[in-house]
């Protein structure tokens, strides 16, 4: 909850979709606390269907403690594709924002904005878990950011609107995808590698390498629909493979390695997209460690890769392309071609966001009480069961099942009404999946397993029609 004195001012902007008030925005008025403090209104929209958004919003201020002293709104000053949907007002906006403040504070005597308080608001949870509320509150000055995931900056949370364009955004995005093809081409000597299979993420992995090489699987659970890991104490590798090359956390499936393959020597490669900076992890276990930032540290588009210095090396498989080569991009400092700066710029704030919590440590902690919440649930669950292996758990993604499929069909739509979206499981596996990345609170979780228990009061009615 954020209080906000009655000395102060706020000016609460949100963007407009056809006259109603995008999730994110109400629930993010509910998280404020007035105290008889003044609130300005400013919607940010496209057509002049803002009226009743605004009644909306100025309502549940009310409620908050607020006395709403003007509502208003203008329109987008170019389109509403890149100024409303992308929820990134440009300069004059920006400067329309203000001005509109200023008027209503000049109405009231108030000399200044000096205590001027800009709530703008991020996108919400999302597709891929991206959402970090109160580091976004500390971005707004610089780069005024409203509520809604913007398309092109934050595709995660487009998925929360239904936006149409999201899928084929998406593939613009995919970037870790390309490190199955840089890291034979880069660490492949001998022309083999073992691949462990533990998911589908693993297998388009392996499926790629064999483009460039002999490519061995070491383990695999695939038998058994990667519903857990393998043990990995004692791998059959290739005497002369050039790495073994894993994925932590299995996001289809809800499976993570909870100890590090006995790789035998050789480099270890670990694709640690779905449990970035979850917990703590020994670095030095892995020859390199890549991971797209999407899940847990900032909008897509961006994969940091971590690798031992012995292994950038001129030395790649012949006609890999330039762009394709790590010595190029170490040598160039990451710089060989312009790099996407808005994301590596939000990388920072969520580093600076997870040492305020307490560092990597109470991440774990954190992830662990809310992973609890919903697996002591299910365990319990008369209606509801997991679906990975206990041993196998993953703290990042949980899936789970009904009885049949009807009712798993109609649990999906009751939880939409009760604001939990994007619940239904991968079309391989079925059921149902939370996704439960840094971002996700306890809160939501909590609401998650206090819905479950009231449907399951009813859930077996809808199996028997």
């Amino acid at each position: 909850m954020l209080e906000i004195s009655g000395e102060d001012v706020l000016l609460f902007s949100m963007p407009v979709y056809g006259g109603f008030i995008p999730q994110p925005c109400a629930k993010m008025a509910r998280n404020l606390k007035g105290s008889n403090t003044p609130a300005i209104i400013a919607a940010v929209y496209g057509n002049r269907h803002y009226d009743d958004a605004l009644l909306q919003m100025k309502d549940i201020l009310t409620e908050q403690g607020f006395y709403v002293i003007e509502a208003g709104g203008f329109i987008a000053e170019h389109s509403v594709f890149p100024s409303v949907a992308s929820g990134c007002p440009d300069d004059k906006d920006k400067a329309a924002m203000k001005a509109f403040a200023a008027k209503c504070c000049q109405l009231l005597s108030i000399r200044s904005l000096k205590n001027y308080k800009d709530i703008s608001l991020p996108g919400t949870q999302g597709y891929d878990g991206f959402s970090y509320e109160g580091d976004f509150r500390k971005t707004n000055n610089e780069l005024c950011i409203a509520c809604g995931a913007c398309i092109k900056v934050c595709p995660a949370g487009a998925r929360n609107y239904h936006c149409e364009a999201y899928e084929e955004v998406k593939k613009d995005f995919e970037k870790t995808s390309l490190q199955f093809s840089m890291i034979p081409m880069n660490f492949m000597r001998n022309g083999k590698a073992d691949y462990i299979l533990t998911g589908y993420w693993a297998k388009k992995a392996y499926e790629e390498a064999k483009r460039y090489g002999q490519i061995n699987i070491a383990t695999s659970s695939e038998g058994d629909n990667f519903s857990y890991i393998p043990d990995c104490s004692d791998l059959e590798i290739s005497q002369d493979s050039d790495y073994v090359y894993m994925c932590e956390n299995n996001t289809i499936y809800g499976t993570k390695f909870h100890c590090c393959p006995n790789s035998h020597g050789k480099i270890l490669v670990n694709d640690i997209s779905s449990s970035f900076l979850s917990e703590p992890m020994n670095v030095s276990d892995y020859g390199m460690l890549f991971g797209g930032v999407q899940k847990n540290l900032a909008p897509a588009g961006l994969v940091i890769a971590i690798m031992h210095k012995d292994l950038i090396s001129d030395t790649v498989l012949p006609n890999t392309p330039t762009m394709l080569q790590y010595k190029i991009h170490a040598d160039k400092k990451s710089l060989y071609n312009t790099p996407p700066t808005y994301n590596i710029y939000m990388v920072g704030k969520v580093l600076k966001w997870i040492q305020s919590l307490g560092g990597l440590e109470k991440m774990k902690e954190i992830n662990k009480r809310k992973a609890s919440i919903l697996y002591d649930y299910l365990d319990s669950s008369s209606l509801f069961y997991g679906l990975a292996n206990t041993d196998s758990r993953s703290l990042m993604n949980v899936t789970f099942r009904t009885k049949s499929d009807a009712i798993d069909a109609e649990f999906i739509k009751q939880a939409e009404k009760h604001e939990i979206i994007s619940i239904k499981g991968h079309r391989a596996i079925g059921g149902m999946r939370a996704s439960l990345y840094n971002a996700m609170p306890i809160e939501g979780v909590q609401h998650l397993v206090d819905f479950m228990r009231e449907f399951e009061k009813t859930g077996d009615h809808y199996g028997k029609e």
